[in-house]
């Protein structure tokens, strides 16, 4: 007997051939999809979804963010100071205590759960000491029930032993997820790229990813200011520099890399680079319809600051119509980037629905929604119109963890309570108005 048949539904597959499957189910068993077709199926199962009017998919995979950035959410919109917004971001990142960041990655797991999102690929800060607090955040990751990445972002910006420190503490985290069999919790390299970003540190976190097989994260806090001082610097551009270095290569990812040239994409592609993307300005959206159009893969991320991912999806489209060049993105384009172009960045089983796949899947309420449910229209609809209240039930590793609008798997106004009375006080302390 089966584990769990969702029935009934009009499942949106997002495999290679864009197969939508209407009145369709979806067999879960030992946590993987087992079988998926159309009509109604004999076999018996222990528990049985009716997703009548309603759409089966993948779980959106968010590919970047800060678990701490929780605690500055909304300080991104209409502040017209970005540095003094940015020395905000750093100064939580370096105040918080071990239960406080503990308390940050919980309630932000609770968030993405609320919408739809099961799988997260979040930092950790490298200013922050991590010792002592990686096993309990693991426990917890566990216990909620998503699916996460994780590392400690390492950094320069206070001297090489605080980047030595952070690279360590990774190491350190990949090989406790290994030996305690986090199934559902990979580790990866991140570095936080900055004028104070030495050679060394880059290569120690080169070295590190392949000896683990681990994707390697290069963060860019501003491409342009990167750009800027790396030709006073090295006297050439800093993606050649990487190149250089044996750093730009398969299974590195670029976060926050979208201000790059035709002769940077060129090399991205060659060496078979992806991006991470998380939009800043108009210009931006501009230059992600270029990169897709070069075949270039990418992802989507928040960066801790809109957890809600359907909602991201209708902020980057409306914005690079807005900004079009006769280039516009697909709607269906932009699912791939939330959903399997993350989890094949990540190196997970997960973002398409096929036999064989982590039965990591959303289903959404078709119901708010006045135009009826039509395969050719679907895309559309759910980029141009869901967000996160449209989230129904989420299932991560063929287990339940949301239902009818409540997260299972966490108690949520203890969560909430915590999170909040931490936020006042990591607010008073910082002086953050």
């Amino acid at each position: 007997m089966a584990d769990l048949l969702i029935e009934n539904g009009l499942v949106l597959t997002m495999n290679k051939e864009g197969t939508i499957i209407k009145n369709g189910f979806v067999l879960i068993e030992d946590g993987k999809i087992s079988q998926i077709g159309k009509g109604s199926i004999k076999l018996k199962a222990d528990e049985i979804i009716d997703a009548r009017g309603k759409i089966v998919m993948p779980g959106f995979v968010c590919a970047h963010t800060h678990f701490s950035r929780i605690l500055a959410q909304g300080t991104s919109l209409g502040n017209s100071n970005i540095f003094r917004m940015k020395n905000l971001w750093h100064k939580i990142d370096e105040s918080l205590s071990k239960n406080e960041l503990w308390t940050c990655v919980s309630a932000s797991c609770l968030q993405y759960l609320h919408n739809g999102v099961t799988f997260v690929a979040g930092v950790l800060p490298g200013s922050n000491p991590s010792a002592g607090i990686l096993g309990r955040i693991l426990s917890k990751i566990q216990e909620i029930g998503i699916r996460v990445g994780l590392s400690v972002l390492a950094d320069e910006q206070h001297g090489k032993l605080k980047g030595a420190h952070g690279m360590r503490e990774n190491e350190k985290l990949i090989k406790k997820i290994r030996k305690k069999r986090h199934q559902n919790v990979v580790g990866f390299v991140s570095v936080k790229l900055d004028p104070s970003t030495s050679e060394e540190l880059l290569k120690y976190g080169k070295e590190i990813s392949q000896r683990y097989r681990v994707p390697f994260l290069l963060h860019s806090e501003d491409s342009r200011l990167l750009r800027e001082v790396s030709y006073q610097k090295y006297g050439e551009n800093p993606l050649i520099k990487l190149f250089e270095l044996g750093v730009l290569r398969q299974g590195t990812i670029l976060a926050h890399c979208i201000p790059i040239n035709g002769e940077e994409l060129k090399l991205l592609k060659n060496n078979e680079t992806k991006l991470g993307y998380t939009i800043a300005d108009v210009s931006e959206a501009i230059r992600l319809e270029w990169i897709v159009s070069e075949n270039v893969p990418v992802s989507l991320g928040d960066d801790g600051l809109l957890p809600d991912l359907l909602g991201l999806l209708k902020t980057v489209y409306l914005m690079t119509k807005l900004s079009s060049l006769g280039l516009t993105l697909k709607t269906s384009q932009l699912l791939e980037m939330a959903t399997k172009n993350g989890a094949e960045m990540y190196g997970v089983n997960t973002g398409i629905l096929e036999k064989g796949k982590a039965a990591d899947i959303v289903i959404l309420d078709h119901s708010h929604m006045p135009a009826p449910l039509r395969p050719a229209w679907i895309t559309d609809q759910i980029v141009g119109n869901f967000d996160g209240r449209f989230v129904d039930t989420v299932i991560v590793d063929g287990r339940i963890v949301k239902r009818d609008g409540k997260v299972l798997s966490i108690d949520e106004e203890k969560t909430i309570e915590e999170y909040q009375k931490i936020a006042e006080e990591v607010w008073d302390r910082v002086g953050g108005g």
